[in-house]
């Protein structure tokens, strides 16, 4: 952990995940099946997205991220923010560009865990 904190002693990204991470981890289709936002089950979304190469896996997690946005936007947002979900969201749409459901859900899902200023 020292070697993760950065020089002026605050912990780094890496460092801050760690910490926030449950002690029992959630697997994922278990987090998809849950209605409401939970950190564990945005975690287990942010841990599945880098390895999914089929790109209906992907669409079913942003399908459950953007039901998640639209039923509790500010608690939603935080999560997304505190787990760093957006990244990977970007990253899985310049993977698959050519899949329709992943075009259409993406950017609703970085326009909706953007949060907006007063």
């Amino acid at each position: 952990w020292l070697e993760s904190v950065s020089s002026i002693g605050t912990p780094t990204r890496d460092a801050q995940r760690v910490f926030m991470t449950p002690l029992v981890q959630l697997p994922l289709q278990d987090a998809l099946a849950l209605r409401d936002p939970s950190h564990a089950a945005m975690l287990a979304c942010a841990d599945a997205l880098p390895g999914m190469d089929d790109p209906f896996d992907v669409a079913e997690v942003f399908e459950k991220l953007r039901e998640w946005l639209r039923r509790d936007t500010g608690c939603a947002q935080k999560l997304v923010g505190d787990t760093q979900v957006l990244p990977l969201v970007v990253f899985a749409l310049r993977r698959f560009p050519h899949n329709l459901e992943v075009a259409r859900l993406g950017p609703g899902i970085v326009a909706g865990g953007c949060p907006r200023g007063p």
